[in-house]
This record gives C-alpha cells, structure tokens and sequence, in this order.
C-alpha cells in the first residue's frame, strides 16, 4: 500500500511533466518520495501550506533536481532558496489535527531538529545537480515529546 502510493506519487509528477510537454530533467524542480522503512502508525506531512499526505514514520529521502544558471557550483543551501516553502515540514497524526512537529530548515543548516541530511554535493560545475536530504520519522513524533 505504502509502495504503491508512493509509486502513484512518482508516476503522477512524471505523467504531469511529460503532459506539459517537458522532460523530467527540463523542470526547474520536482520532487520524489522513497521510502526506506517503516512501522505502523500513520502520519501526515505537510509541506508549507501543502496539502498533507499519509505517510508513515520510518526513514524517507526527498529527491530533487534544481537546475542551475550555466557556472555555477552546486550549493546545498540552493534548493531551499530557490524553494523557501520547502523549509518548513510539519508533522501531525490527523489531515487537519494539530502539529506534532515542525522542522525547520534554516539558510545556515541549523534547525532545532536537523532533520535534513544533505548528500555529497559534486565539486564540478554541471547545469543541474541532485538534491538528496533524508529526514526520520519515529513513533516519539506522534507521541509529542
């Protein structure tokens, strides 16, 4: 069930970009889901002021591509500037119950809970480079310790 969402995520993004003409590798940005485990209780993340959808806690990677003006280094910070509604992840255990959690991604990397981990970061320059943060998810978030 849980693949199976998340395979419908992904398909949806591409069946959309490939609907407005475009390649994957042409959009400014998009966003994939990979889950890595699980257990079982059921959370709901929000984005900003996304709207939520079910996940479960478990360790999940967000994968995007930023395309860069031409010579630039790649920079970690650079898909949080250019997608600041991506800085802020807000956890709670009903669609529209009360935030259990927030994380927020500061320009400098700090937050109160680092939540992100960025990946190795290319040292070439190229046009676009891969965004790879991990964030983990435990049953203590729903608890609302």
């Amino acid at each position: 069930m849980k693949r199976t969402f998340l395979h419908a995520l992904c398909t949806a993004v591409l069946l959309l970009c490939t609907s407005t003409g475009c390649q994957p590798e042409e959009e400014d940005y998009f966003l994939r889901w990979m889950l890595l485990n699980a257990t079982d209780s059921v959370l709901y993340f929000t984005f900003n002021d996304n709207t939520p959808f079910t996940v479960e806690p478990g360790e999940y990677r967000l994968l995007g591509t930023t395309v860069l003006p031409p010579d630039t280094k790649p920079n970690p910070g650079l898909l949080f500037e250019l997608h600041p509604e991506y800085r802020t992840l807000s956890v709670s255990a009903a669609p529209d119950g009360p935030t259990l959690r927030k994380w927020n991604k500061d320009y400098d990397f700090t937050s109160d809970r680092q939540f992100f981990d960025s990946s190795q970061w290319p040292d070439e320059n190229r046009a676009s480079h891969d965004c790879d943060y991990v964030f983990r998810v435990t049953p203590k978030d729903i608890a609302n310790e």
